[in-house]
């Protein structure tokens, strides 16, 4: 009894070795193209944990806890909009392919939520700064989780 994935025919049938064999290389250009993306998520990663408790709680004077809380829940956001990302791009239908868009589209709102993130405005209260970091530290990461959710689906899409 053959084990099949589909209609096509069984797993390791007739054909299999000729249909990789056709899949051109993957160009060094692109290769890196595609590594260089992870640079981003690299620096938000290195400034959130690294920095972004520091410089609130003893820059700005905001109390660490606030600071903890703000960035703790930030975590759940990320953690309930990850999975809604992903399945709206596995959705997408698009003249640029359903990853593309929402790569494209990423760039400048994670540059600009990642700025607002270091730059809070000036007189705001210790609950109001807390809320401030929650929503840029938020938005962050929603929008550098549409790129990275994206890229690292399209590594299957491109062998």
């Amino acid at each position: 009894m053959a084990t099949t994935l589909d209609a096509a025919g069984p797993v390791g049938g007739a054909g299999t070795a000729d249909a990789i064999c056709s899949v051109p290389p993957i160009t060094l250009r692109t290769r890196v193209s595609y590594g260089s993306g992870a640079i981003a998520n690299g620096i938000k990663n290195a400034a959130f944990t690294t920095y972004l408790l520091f410089f609130y709680s003893q820059i700005i004077g905001i109390p660490a806890g606030i600071v903890s809380t703000a960035v703790a829940l930030t975590l759940l956001v990320d953690a309930v909009a990850d999975p809604l990302i992903g399945r709206w791009s596995d959705l997408t239908r698009s003249r640029w392919g359903r990853r593309h868009p929402f790569i494209y589209g990423a760039a400048l709102p994670t540059s600009f939520f990642f700025l607002l993130a270091w730059f809070p405005p000036q007189g705001m209260s210790d609950l109001q700064a807390g809320i401030w970091i929650f929503a840029t530290a938020s938005l962050t990461r929603v929008s550098i989780s549409a790129f990275e959710i994206n890229t690292s689906a399209m590594t299957p899409e491109m062998t």
